[in-house]
Protein backbone atom coordinates (compact mmCIF):
# COMPACT_ATOMS: atom_id res chain seq x y z
CA UNK A 1 0.00 0.00 0.00
CA UNK A 2 1.34 3.13 -0.75
CA UNK A 3 1.61 6.21 1.70
CA UNK A 4 -1.01 8.11 -0.29
CA UNK A 5 -3.45 5.14 0.31
CA UNK A 6 -2.83 4.82 4.21
CA UNK A 7 -3.56 8.26 4.35
CA UNK A 8 -6.59 8.10 2.59
CA UNK A 9 -7.57 5.14 4.81
CA UNK A 10 -8.17 7.26 7.91
CA UNK A 11 -10.34 9.77 6.24
CA UNK A 12 -12.45 6.96 5.62
CA UNK A 13 -12.58 4.97 9.30
CA UNK A 14 -13.60 8.80 10.92
CA UNK A 15 -16.43 7.17 12.93
CA UNK A 16 -14.49 4.50 13.69
CA UNK A 17 -11.95 6.52 16.10
CA UNK A 18 -14.75 9.12 16.69
CA UNK A 19 -13.75 7.91 20.34
CA UNK A 20 -10.03 8.88 20.78
CA UNK A 21 -9.86 12.02 23.03
CA UNK A 22 -6.11 11.32 23.56
CA UNK A 23 -3.74 11.07 20.54
CA UNK A 24 0.02 11.14 19.73
CA UNK A 25 1.58 10.95 16.26
CA UNK A 26 4.90 10.90 16.29
CA UNK A 27 6.34 12.00 13.29
CA UNK A 28 9.59 10.75 13.05
CA UNK A 29 8.48 7.44 11.76
CA UNK A 30 7.09 9.08 8.59
CA UNK A 31 8.66 10.76 5.77
CA UNK A 32 7.53 14.55 6.52
CA UNK A 33 6.56 15.57 3.03
CA UNK A 34 4.16 12.23 3.35
CA UNK A 35 1.90 13.34 6.28
CA UNK A 36 -2.23 14.37 5.03
CA UNK A 37 -2.78 16.37 7.92
CA UNK A 38 -6.70 17.18 6.69
CA UNK A 39 -7.09 13.07 6.45
CA UNK A 40 -5.15 12.20 9.75
CA UNK A 41 -7.97 14.87 11.41
CA UNK A 42 -10.34 13.61 10.02
CA UNK A 43 -9.68 10.23 10.93
CA UNK A 44 -9.75 11.51 14.47
CA UNK A 45 -12.68 13.74 15.08
CA UNK A 46 -13.12 14.38 18.46
CA UNK A 47 -9.53 14.50 20.02
CA UNK A 48 -9.64 17.04 22.47
CA UNK A 49 -5.94 16.50 24.03
CA UNK A 50 -3.01 15.96 21.07
CA UNK A 51 0.93 15.45 20.96
CA UNK A 52 2.39 16.15 17.52
CA UNK A 53 6.02 15.98 16.66
CA UNK A 54 7.45 19.84 16.02
CA UNK A 55 8.41 19.24 12.44
CA UNK A 56 4.68 18.01 11.31
CA UNK A 57 3.37 21.35 12.50
CA UNK A 58 3.17 22.79 9.24
CA UNK A 59 0.94 19.81 7.65
CA UNK A 60 -1.21 20.37 10.27
CA UNK A 61 -1.71 23.70 10.99
CA UNK A 62 -1.52 25.51 7.13
CA UNK A 63 -4.68 26.62 5.74
CA UNK A 64 -5.86 24.90 2.79
CA UNK A 65 -7.29 27.93 0.44
CA UNK A 66 -9.63 25.75 -1.13
CA UNK A 67 -11.11 25.27 2.76
CA UNK A 68 -10.02 27.94 4.36
CA UNK A 69 -9.16 25.92 7.54
CA UNK A 70 -6.37 24.41 8.28
CA UNK A 71 -6.10 20.48 9.13
CA UNK A 72 -6.01 20.80 13.13
CA UNK A 73 -9.13 22.77 12.37
CA UNK A 74 -10.93 19.31 12.37
CA UNK A 75 -10.56 18.64 15.74
CA UNK A 76 -13.02 21.58 17.07
CA UNK A 77 -12.73 20.16 20.88
CA UNK A 78 -9.40 20.52 20.91
CA UNK A 79 -7.64 21.58 24.61
CA UNK A 80 -4.58 20.68 24.76
CA UNK A 81 -1.30 20.48 22.41
CA UNK A 82 1.94 19.19 23.33
CA UNK A 83 4.62 19.93 20.60
CA UNK A 84 7.05 16.81 20.94
CA UNK A 85 11.17 17.55 21.07
CA UNK A 86 10.49 21.00 19.74
CA UNK A 87 13.80 21.89 17.88
CA UNK A 88 12.92 25.51 18.50
CA UNK A 89 13.21 27.17 15.05
CA UNK A 90 10.77 30.20 15.15
CA UNK A 91 10.55 29.28 11.32
CA UNK A 92 8.93 26.48 11.73
CA UNK A 93 6.34 27.79 14.23
CA UNK A 94 4.99 30.27 11.91
CA UNK A 95 1.64 28.04 10.72
CA UNK A 96 1.07 26.75 14.51
CA UNK A 97 1.22 31.20 15.19
CA UNK A 98 -0.98 32.38 12.30
CA UNK A 99 -3.61 29.49 13.41
CA UNK A 100 -3.52 30.80 17.19
CA UNK A 101 -4.09 34.25 16.21
CA UNK A 102 -6.70 33.56 13.75
CA UNK A 103 -8.08 31.39 16.89
CA UNK A 104 -7.79 34.77 19.15
CA UNK A 105 -9.69 37.25 16.66
CA UNK A 106 -12.25 34.36 16.51
CA UNK A 107 -12.63 34.67 20.58
CA UNK A 108 -11.99 30.97 20.90
CA UNK A 109 -10.74 30.09 24.37
CA UNK A 110 -6.84 29.61 24.53
CA UNK A 111 -5.45 26.50 23.61
CA UNK A 112 -3.10 24.81 26.14
CA UNK A 113 0.07 24.50 24.74
CA UNK A 114 3.24 22.74 25.95
CA UNK A 115 6.41 22.76 24.34
CA UNK A 116 8.49 19.39 25.08
CA UNK A 117 12.06 19.01 24.51
CA UNK A 118 14.79 16.19 24.17
CA UNK A 119 17.31 16.84 28.28
CA UNK A 120 20.15 16.09 25.71
CA UNK A 121 19.91 18.60 22.84
CA UNK A 122 20.09 21.94 24.49
CA UNK A 123 18.20 24.79 22.59
CA UNK A 124 19.15 28.33 21.66
CA UNK A 125 18.02 30.54 23.91
CA UNK A 126 17.56 33.24 21.80
CA UNK A 127 14.85 31.14 19.67
CA UNK A 128 13.08 30.27 22.83
CA UNK A 129 12.52 33.75 23.65
CA UNK A 130 11.48 34.84 20.25
CA UNK A 131 9.46 32.32 20.29
CA UNK A 132 8.33 32.75 23.72
CA UNK A 133 7.64 36.06 23.27
CA UNK A 134 5.29 35.14 20.37
CA UNK A 135 3.00 32.76 22.27
CA UNK A 136 2.64 33.56 25.42
CA UNK A 137 -0.70 35.86 24.69
CA UNK A 138 -1.97 33.30 22.01
CA UNK A 139 -2.00 30.51 24.50
CA UNK A 140 -1.74 28.80 27.55
CA UNK A 141 1.96 28.12 27.45
CA UNK A 142 3.78 25.16 29.60
CA UNK A 143 7.53 24.53 29.09
CA UNK A 144 8.98 21.19 29.64
CA UNK A 145 12.30 19.83 29.35
CA UNK A 146 13.90 22.23 27.11
CA UNK A 147 17.60 22.60 28.44
CA UNK A 148 18.96 25.89 27.22
CA UNK A 149 22.49 26.71 25.51
CA UNK A 150 22.84 30.64 25.53
CA UNK A 151 25.10 31.33 22.83
CA UNK A 152 27.12 33.33 24.96
CA UNK A 153 30.87 34.87 23.60
CA UNK A 154 33.99 36.93 25.16
CA UNK A 155 34.93 40.08 23.66
CA UNK A 156 37.55 42.14 24.23
CA UNK A 157 37.50 45.35 22.87
CA UNK A 158 40.29 47.59 25.44
CA UNK A 159 41.37 46.04 28.75
CA UNK A 160 39.59 42.77 30.22
CA UNK A 161 37.47 40.40 27.99
CA UNK A 162 33.83 40.97 28.46
CA UNK A 163 30.80 38.14 28.44
CA UNK A 164 28.46 39.14 26.28
CA UNK A 165 24.84 36.84 26.49
CA UNK A 166 22.07 36.80 24.27
CA UNK A 167 19.22 38.73 25.09
CA UNK A 168 16.16 36.76 26.51
CA UNK A 169 12.62 37.76 27.06
CA UNK A 170 12.23 38.83 30.97
CA UNK A 171 8.84 37.16 31.18
CA UNK A 172 10.60 33.57 30.10
CA UNK A 173 13.06 34.09 32.41
CA UNK A 174 10.44 34.37 35.01
CA UNK A 175 8.55 31.59 33.91
CA UNK A 176 11.73 29.26 34.27
CA UNK A 177 11.76 27.06 36.89
CA UNK A 178 15.61 25.91 37.61
CA UNK A 179 16.99 22.70 37.08
CA UNK A 180 20.61 22.10 38.90
CA UNK A 181 22.74 20.16 36.47
CA UNK A 182 24.65 17.38 37.90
Amino acid sequence: MDNKSVWDAFGMYGLKFCNVHHLTFDATSFSVSQINGTAFCQGFPNTRYAALHSNSLPFFFTTIPMWLQAPIDKWASLETLTILDSGIHTKGFVPLLQWLELRQVFDFPKLHIKLTGDPLSPLDATELSILYSKLKNLCALELDCLPLSPAAHLTRTTGPPHLILPAIEPDLVNDIFWVPTK
